[in-house]
């Protein structure tokens, strides 16, 4: 039976709205997927990613052909730079590679990290209200071209996480290839396959540092698709200290869940669904016992913290109180597609495509475990209660050490009303 034959009906109708529209923007002569992101075209490795995943998943007749190109395109595009602290990561396809030199991640301290993006920020603010107050009409004239000059050199001359490079690719690209190794690898020819485990040593060493060094905080998704990439790759690559590693980490992770039994990224939908589904990815794949119990601890744990706030008369949340994207789920979250996936859609027929439902590939490769008792509130609409937690923050661009604000979040929920607030937020 194929992979595609073997899913779900609910799975392959994810994985076919996830290619249809991925191909929708798929350029051969690139190898890559362009998007459109608030009015902007973008090309995304990690788009490119999906589609090479999905089409795979499909066996469409020129599957090996197209999800090739792709694999290289995404494969030039990974910076291996050691000793830098964006080694490993795959560079934005329409930007250049981040300056060199700078900040050698063995001579970078959080807090140096955490000063040169703040002073990069604070120049570029003073910068834009020294030419609106100078009083110079060529210059105020000018400002727009003046400033985006400033900015230009300063992207060509300092690394700055999420300005110059996004550190979270390694993970991402590093889950689709880790699948491509495991139900694809009679589909790559001998070269690519070789590429694909070299790229996958770089990344991983890559957010290896990133980690030992705390040179950009991890939030919850990224967190757990690190345990499963160290715990993966380390056993493909044959690195049995990367899967000491992973255990670790996830024991941390665990640790850190306990405190407050919550995620930092309290009932944001966007970030829950893709820790749930990665949670999925450990149980399914991992061989050590302990990460396997522990993914299955924090996912019954943020399932019943999710559906805690959730409102099935509305299908939404109330909040979410950190990471907010968008208030309506249908748009930026995969979550509607996992409980479609789920729980079936003979309970939840509702799935409405959203920005995030283009990692549907990976996400059916999974395997998402929707508690018996916690599925039946995300269908019954509930009694009038007030709800009240209490939870840790991730400021991102927080300063080391001082990043995690302790939050109380309460809300009203009632099947045709709720109000949220939130206290203690440094975000």
């Amino acid at each position: 039976m194929s992979l595609y034959a073997s899913l779900s009906p609910e799975g392959r109708t994810l994985v076919d709205a996830a290619v249809e529209h991925l191909l929708g923007g798929y350029d051969p002569a690139t190898g890559l997927v362009t998007e459109v992101l608030e009015g902007h075209p973008y090309r995304s490795v990690r788009n490119s990613m999906y589609l090479a995943l999905g089409l795979l998943i499909r066996e469409d007749s020129d599957c090996d052909t197209v999800s090739d190109r792709i694999c290289r395109a995404v494969l030039d595009l990974q910076i291996d730079a050691p000793g830098e602290i964006y080694h490993g990561v795959f560079r934005h396809p329409d930007e250049s590679v981040p300056p060199k030199g700078l900040f050698p991640v063995e001579q970078v301290s959080p807090m140096t990290r955490y000063m040169a993006d703040v002073t990069w920020e604070h120049i570029t603010s003073a910068f834009d209200r020294e030419l609106l107050e100078s009083g110079d009409p060529a210059l105020a004239g000018r400002a727009g071209d003046i400033a985006a000059a400033l900015r230009r050199a300063l992207l060509h001359t300092v690394p700055v996480a999420w300005a110059t490079y996004e550190p979270n690719l390694r993970e991402f690209i590093g889950m689709t290839f880790s699948m491509l190794l495991e139900h694809f690898d009679a589909h790559l020819s001998s070269d690519l396959r070789a590429r694909i485990l070299r790229a996958c040593r770089l990344l991983v060493q890559g957010a290896m540092d990133r980690v030992r060094r705390d040179l950009t905080p991890l939030n919850t998704n990224i967190r757990i698709m690190y345990v499963f990439l160290l715990d993966d790759l380390g056993r493909r690559l044959g690195e049995p200290a990367w899967q000491a590693e992973a255990l670790r980490e996830g024991r941390a992770l665990a640790e850190d869940y306990r405190l407050d039994h919550a995620c930092a990224e309290f009932n944001s939908p966007t970030y829950g669904g893709v820790d749930l589904s990665t949670l999925g990815f450990i149980r399914k794949y991992s061989r050590c016992a302990e990460l396997v119990d522990l993914a299955g601890e924090l996912e019954d744990g943020i399932w019943r913290d999710m559906a805690d706030f959730y409102n099935p008369a509305m299908r939404a949340f109330s909040g979410p109180y950190s990471r907010c994207y968008e208030l309506d789920m249908s748009i930026h979250t995969c979550f509607y597609d996992i409980l479609y996936l789920g729980l079936g859609e003979d309970r939840f027929p509702f799935h409405p495509f959203s920005i995030e439902s283009v990692i549907n590939p990976l996400t059916v490769l999974g395997d998402i475990r929707i508690p018996e008792d916690v599925a039946a509130r995300f269908l019954q609409p509930p009694r009038p209660h007030q709800v009240t937690r209490v939870f840790r923050e991730l400021s991102e661009r927080g300063e080391p050490g001082a990043n995690r604000a302790r939050c109380t979040a309460t809300a009203w929920i009632a099947p045709d009303f709720m109000v949220g607030a939130l206290s203690g937020s440094e975000n």
